[in-house]
């Protein structure tokens, strides 16, 4: 069950990130993220149920994340925005394989890096530990949200900055960026 509503998460992840509003699907992300913690928490340590409780925990914020998604969406709160493909684009499936090629190649990554994690965790500090290491992951995914917007608005402005061979304007522009992540990792 997890597996399917995972599935359905993963795509939209990948809708919010290329076709909605970012304002608009980072409330339901944090919120999805938010329950998963404090239900984690709840589930493991006031009812005791581990590894069960953390699965249960992960599967309800996913959940609640999607509905809060689709709820957005059938109220036109949001919108994806999808063009209909014409016969020519057919000829660039190539070029459109080539550009996703790598953040697949990162999400099997981090699929197989999580999935070692977890075994680890589970065979040197039983249940407790596995717990411990999925609300430390989800910790980790929300600031990374944080980490991804200032990444996300520095790479374009260093870009045209660099175009314009202002360099004392890349070297502002860097120094702002790292001084946010600085401060972002001091509050977390």
């Amino acid at each position: 069950r997890g597996c399917v509503i995972r599935g359905f998460t993963e795509v939209l992840k990948m809708l919010k990130n290329n076709y909605i509003n970012f304002n608009k699907a980072l409330k339901p992300v944090l919120i999805g993220y938010a329950i998963v913690i404090v239900i984690g928490i709840v589930l493991t340590a006031v009812f005791g149920m581990n590894v069960e409780g953390a699965a249960w925990a992960t599967m309800t914020g996913y959940l609640a994340a999607l509905v809060f998604i689709l709820i957005l969406f059938f109220r036109k709160k949001i919108e994806i925005q999808f063009t209909k493909p014409e016969l020519h684009d057919f000829g660039r499936v190539k070029d459109i394989a080539k550009c996703g090629a790598a953040a697949s190649t990162m999400q099997a990554g981090n699929a197989m890096k999580v999935t070692f994690c977890n075994h680890m965790a589970l065979k040197y500090g039983g249940p407790g530990a596995l717990v411990v290491f999925s609300v430390c992951m989800q910790i980790i995914s929300i600031i990374s949200i944080f980490y991804s917007g200032i990444i996300d608005a520095v790479s374009p402005l260093v870009a045209t900055l660099f175009g314009q061979k202002d360099f004392k304007g890349i070297s502002f522009v860097l120094k702002k960026g790292m001084g946010y992540i600085i401060w972002i990792s001091v509050v977390f």
